[in-house]
């Protein structure tokens, strides 16, 4: 695992004139993805946290459906190996949770994000939080991609053994279907972000019972879809 932060030359222009010097900057980590001794797949994502990364992604692209289903995993040189075990459990998806959270635990994912510490120093990452509808923080994750960020927390989850029907996700970036889809794969049944939906984001959470959260600020947000999950006062 490298460094997920360089430095890198700059020139300043702003009123004062120009100045130079080195400014940290995110880096981008290429890696060759390996399951269970087939092609070889490039991926892009953060030198951190890639065992979480390969649980997560793999979980919702249906290739495992737990923790238990990787039986080897190992990471060097750039390239990420993973052999997976046969399975006869079902894959633990669908939204199902009656939960309900307040805006305020809703407020307090995106509070968390803005304190990520790696797009604090280069404004380069996208972060994931994951919380418990009661409130209780539990992770934050960072990457360059947005989609990486909420593998990573979900990935996190499962190796932790979280109930992730009863948890929520606040992140940074826009909530397409592809994130949507994330989020229905791990039965996450709240996902929320500080900026927008796209419509088709929207429909499938609809359609897929997913409470649906963007432009979460202090004191409001948008509510998309079942806002019967979000307890108002009151309600």
């Amino acid at each position: 695992m490298g460094e997920a932060v360089t430095r890198v030359p700059v020139v300043r222009v702003s009123g004062a004139g120009t100045r130079r010097f080195d400014d940290e900057a995110a880096v981008e980590g290429n890696y060759l993805l390996v399951i269970d001794g087939g092609r070889a797949r490039e991926v892009v994502l953060s030198p951190l946290d890639i065992r979480e990364w390969a649980m997560g992604h793999l979980f919702c692209a249906g290739v495992i459906s737990s923790a238990r289903d990787i039986a080897a995993f190992d990471e060097r040189d750039g390239r990420i190996e993973v052999r997976t075990a046969s399975s006869d459990r079902p894959p633990g998806r669908g939204v199902g949770t009656t939960v309900k959270t307040s805006p305020g635990v809703i407020e307090d994912g995106a509070r968390w994000i803005a304190e990520a510490p790696l797009f604090g120093r280069t404004g380069g990452f996208h972060a994931a939080a994951l919380l418990t509808f009661e409130g209780k923080r539990l992770a934050l994750f960072e990457d360059i991609s947005r989609h990486n960020a909420l593998d990573k927390v979900i990935g996190w989850g499962l190796i932790q053994g979280v109930d992730l029907g009863r948890a929520l996700v606040v992140q940074s970036g826009r909530l397409p279907r592809d994130m949507v889809a994330k989020a229905v794969a791990a039965g996450i049944p709240l996902l929320g972000s500080v900026s927008a939906s796209t419509d088709a984001g929207v429909s499938l959470a609809r359609e897929e019972g997913i409470t649906l959260v963007s432009f979460i600020r202090e004191g409001r947000m948008n509510i998309h879809t079942h806002p019967e999950r979000v307890r108002f006062e009151g309600a």
